[in-house]
């Protein structure tokens, strides 16, 4: 497994597991099974399901090279917690991260740790990438994101109720409200840009 470098970190810099790729994986259909994981910076690891009665853990398993150049042997558990589903179909994995003892969904290895852990499991904040933005670019980012949700569900189904049985349905109130906060957030945009605006030229002469 690779060097990381110093400074702030986000969510997308940093070698990550999300447990939600590991249930469409199909894992935990399995009692037990190994399986690789690597990442666009080089980095990888093999990690092994122990799923039974007595424990469902991931037992990690890799090569780490520090910032002195010195290499370490890593092997380590990471529990995990199953929650039956509120929908009544199967249940919900969870992580529970070895330094804070907390559920979680995903994992990461930020700030020259030597283990997987949560976000907030680390000494320095780590960040999601709308965070590290300008207000402006957090905007927009949220604007064009509330707007491609919206048109996935006006152009992903053929067809679909608008209401039943004189009620709107869920998935219409879905779609309603990814518009509305698409509208919301252009409105937003649209203030901040008068207010910039106003601000730089408060003072010009005429």
């Amino acid at each position: 497994m690779g060097r990381r470098s110093t400074g702030a970190m986000n969510t997308a810099q940093v070698c990550r597991i999300d447990m939600r790729y590991l249930t469409r994986w199909g894992v935990f259909k399995h009692q037990e099974c190994s399986f690789p994981m690597s990442w666009n910076d080089g980095s990888s690891i093999r990690l092994t399901l122990i799923n039974n009665f007595e424990e469902t853990c991931l037992i990690f398993n890799y090569t780490l090279t520090d910032r002195a150049d010195k290499k370490h042997e890593l092997n380590y558990k990471v529990y995990i917690e199953k929650v039956l589903s509120n929908l009544g179909r199967g249940f919900v994995y969870y992580f529970i991260c070895p330094n804070t003892g907390n559920r979680c969904r995903i994992l990461y290895r930020a700030y020259g740790s030597h283990t997987f852990r949560s976000r907030k499991g680390f000494s320095y904040r780590l960040y999601y990438p709308l965070q590290q933005g300008s207000k402006l670019g957090l905007i927009f980012d949220r604007k064009f994101s509330a707007e491609d949700k919206y048109l996935k569900l006006s152009e992903g189904r053929k067809r679909h109720q608008h209401y039943f049985k004189g009620k709107k349905t869920k998935f219409e109130m879905k779609k309603e409200s990814y518009f509305k906060r698409y509208l919301d957030l252009e409105e937003e945009s649209d203030r901040f840009f008068s207010w910039h605006w106003s601000k730089k030229f408060r003072n010009v002469p005429l």
